[in-house]
C-alpha cells in the first residue's frame, strides 16, 4: 500500500523533508555567524585593551629612556671632569718621576766618578796591577754611564 501512493505525494514528502533540512542548516548557520560575530567583537575588544596596555608600557618606556638619557649625560659630564683631573695628576706624576730619575742618575754619575777618582788615586799610590785594573774598570763604568745617560737625555728631548 505504501507503494500505491502517487508520485505527487512522494514529491511533496521529499520537498517537505528537504525544506526541514534546509531550515535546520540555515538556523545553525545563523547561530555560527552570530557566535563568530560575538567572538570577533570580543577579539576586537581584547585587541583594543592590549593596544592601550602596550601604549601605556611604551609611554613608561619612553619616560624610563628619558631618565636614563639624563643619567647618561650626568655620567658623561663627570667622566670628562674625572679624565681632566686624572690627566693633571698623571702629568704631575710624570714630572715627579722625571725629576726622580734625573736625581738618581746624577747621583749615580757622581758616585761612579768619585769611585773612579778614588780607585785611580789608590792605583797611582800602590802601582798594584789589580788596583790599576780596578781603576780602569771604574773609569770605564763612569764613561759608559755618561754615554747611556746622554742617550736617554736625547730621547727625552
Amino acid at each position: 500500500m505504501i507503494f500505491a501512493i502517487s508520485d505527487v505525494v512522494w514529491q511533496a514528502g521529499i520537498a517537505g523533508s528537504v525544506t526541514i533540512v534546509l531550515a535546520v542548516l540555515q538556523y545553525r548557520t545563523k547561530q555560527a555567524v552570530q557566535e563568530n560575530g560575538l567572538a570577533e567583537r570580543e577579539t576586537a575588544r581584547k585587541a583594543s585593551e592590549a593596544t592601550k596596555e602596550v601604549a601605556g608600557k611604551v609611554d613608561a618606556a619612553k619616560v624610563a629612556a628619558s631618565v636614563a638619557a639624563v643619567k647618561v649625560e650626568e655620567v658623561k659630564t663627570e667622566l670628562v671632569k674625572t679624565n681632566a683631573i686624572s690627566a693633571d695628576k698623571m702629568s704631575d706624576l710624570h714630572d715627579v718621576c722625571t725629576a726622580t730619575h734625573i736625581l738618581v742618575n746624577n747621583n749615580m754619575a757622581i758616585q761612579l766618578a768619585l769611585h773612579a777618582t778614588t780607585a785611580r788615586r789608590l792605583a797611582t799610590i800602590t802601582k798594584d796591577p789589580t788596583d790599576i785594573k780596578m781603576a780602569e774598570m771604574a773609569e770605564r763604568q763612569a764613561q759608559e754611564h755618561a754615554v747611556k745617560q746622554a742617550t736617554v737625555d736625547d730621547i727625552k728631548r
